[in-house]
């Protein structure tokens, strides 16, 4: 597997479940020095965008040009980046395995990472979705009016009698309100997203499928403009 194009760039994998021995949060910016892609980036992180000097920007301070740089570099480079997570993926497993144990989540989580292209996988991470949201769905910058669709009923439809779930991903926990129609997220592992552990207005819920991730459309900014947001898959599903 080649190195990406259009500029340099070496992977560092980064655990998923807390940090190895010795290594530095995520959000120590620049641990790696410059030509690193810390591919933790990729793991529910949609604030932050690390350049190829290690310094951070969030999103929502960069020009819609560099967005779009950013989204084209990523695409380019999918099947590379797509490869080295399941690498990194499948050493955390046989070092498990190593030690006796395994994670029946990280076992999920790598199924679920091998099922995918490479497009479909990038096309899911938080940091590619959230990107995408700011330039807008046809390009546009995110200042920009676009149409919001009516509200869709949360779960393909009324649930009788039920007005809260409680739904359980590998990375955290979604308390679904769906009398008062939001939603609050609850990190369990994983870097923190924005508004976590407040209630965000939910505009509508795809199905929600054990095993599958889950998509919502959330009024994260609070303007109306909805942000989709793709979970983790699920691996649990109750009433409140």
């Amino acid at each position: 597997m080649n190195p990406p194009r259009h500029g340099r760039a070496r992977v560092i994998w980064g655990s998923s479940a807390g940090e190895w021995p010795g290594e530095r949060p995520f959000s120590d910016w620049g641990q790696w020095g410059y030509g690193h892609l810390d591919l933790r980036v990729f793991a529910d992180n949609d604030e932050y965008w690390v350049d190829i000097e290690g310094t951070a920007h969030r999103l929502e301070d960069m020009t819609p040009g560099y967005r779009v740089n950013v989204l084209a570099w990523l695409d380019a480079n999918a099947a590379y980046f797509h490869a080295m997570t399941i690498r990194k993926h499948l050493i955390e497993v046989y070092a498990e395995l190593l030690d006796g144990r395994v994670d029946p989540l990280a076992l999920r989580r790598l199924h679920h990472i091998l099922a995918s292209g490479p497009e479909q996988w990038l096309a899911a991470t938080a940091i590619v979705q959230a990107l995408k949201d700011a330039v807008g769905e046809r390009g546009t910058s995110a200042n920009q009016p676009r149409t919001v669709h009516p509200r869709r009923p949360p779960l393909g439809g009324p649930v009788p009698g039920v007005e809260r779930l409680i739904i359980t991903t590998e990375n955290s926990r979604y308390d679904l309100d769906l009398r008062g129609g939001r939603v609050r997220r609850v990190p369990s592992t994983g870097a923190r997203m924005r508004a976590d552990s407040q209630w965000v207005p939910v505009r509508d819920v795809r199905p929600v499928e054990v095993g599958a991730p889950m998509a919502m459309r959330l009024d994260v900014r609070g303007d109306g403009v909805p942000t989709v947001r793709l979970t983790s898959p699920v691996i649990g599903v109750t009433t409140a």
